[in-house]
């Protein structure tokens, strides 16, 4: 059923990044990665793991609205809800995965992932720090650690 409503679909996807498409050059590569990603997340993406997942520059959009801002360009196929982005309806999602709709990304499906596991990694590297809690010991004893770890909460 799927397939037969496909072909009608097409054009309809097809006009919709077209519009995505007569945008800046920047903000048409912004939106076309943030169709990837969401094509080929497991799962819908907080808007947090977006900006990470699709490389969008940190000084740009640190702040999430400038991401929904973004994500309001893609609105004809996407919908945020309680900070979640996912497709609006899941024929939507289909359309990239099995139609005809390959115009967001010119590359093979294995570079859009390799692509974003750099960005992931690039996102890692770039949050995570050594010595959270600043025991500066690695053998420090748990008892010693704890009052430290708690503090680093309150």
């Amino acid at each position: 059923m799927l397939r037969t409503l496909l072909p009608g679909l097409n054009p309809l996807c097809e006009r919709i990044i077209l519009q995505i498409a007569a945008q800046d050059a920047e903000t048409t590569e912004y939106c076309k990665n943030i169709l990837q990603s969401i094509t080929l997340a497991f799962r819908p993406l907080q808007l947090k793991e977006l900006a990470a997942t699709t490389g969008l520059p940190r000084d740009q959009f640190s702040d999430i609205q400038a991401v929904v801002d973004l994500i309001s360009r893609c609105d004809s196929f996407l919908t945020i809800r309680k900070g979640i982005v996912s497709f609006i309806h899941l024929s939507a999602k289909n359309l990239f995965t099995l139609g005809n709709s390959r115009q967001v990304s010119n590359s093979p499906l294995e570079e859009e992932q390799r692509q974003i596991t750099y960005y992931l990694l690039d996102a890692i590297d770039s949050t995570l720090q050594r010595d959270i809690y600043s025991l500066q010991k690695p053998s420090i004893q748990i008892q010693k650690a704890t009052g430290r770890v708690w503090s680093y909460y309150l």
